[in-house]
């Protein structure tokens, strides 16, 4: 039985970007595969999700490493096109249970007050 977290690596793996790399966007990501933010990893193939899916062997259980909580009361200046950069170091808990080999997900909780809204773009970069 598939988990849905088996399912996500079927789909990213047997994903095919080739047809759509004519638009713009593509990144190579850290695993060095092809990503886009309008196209994810490209176009699904069900016949190689099946033919994955009949020889695929479960992935281990999940491990959730929380990095410590980030406080920065810093002033964000309102002038068009300024910068604030916070940098949070996770060591992903090593020699721990839940000592993290590989990343699946990220999950960032940010507040924060900005005035106007519309005028605020935040960016969460990985290595």
């Amino acid at each position: 039985e598939l988990s849905w977290r088996d399912m996500q690596h079927i789909v990213v793996m047997t994903s095919n970007p080739s047809p759509l790399l004519k638009e713009s966007g593509w990144i190579t990501n850290g695993v060095n595969r092809k990503v886009s933010h309008k196209f994810g990893y490209g176009l699904m193939d069900g016949a190689a999700m099946v033919n994955l899916a009949e020889q695929w062997t479960s992935v281990p259980p999940q491990h959730i490493c929380k990095s410590q909580e980030v406080i920065e009361d810093r002033a964000i200046d309102p002038s068009f096109s300024s910068v604030l950069t916070v940098t949070v170091d996770a060591s992903g808990c090593p020699g721990t249970v839940n000592e993290v080999r590989y990343v699946e997900h990220v999950q960032c909780k940010v507040s924060l007050r900005f005035f106007p809204r519309g005028n605020l773009r935040l960016v969460l970069t990985s290595p």
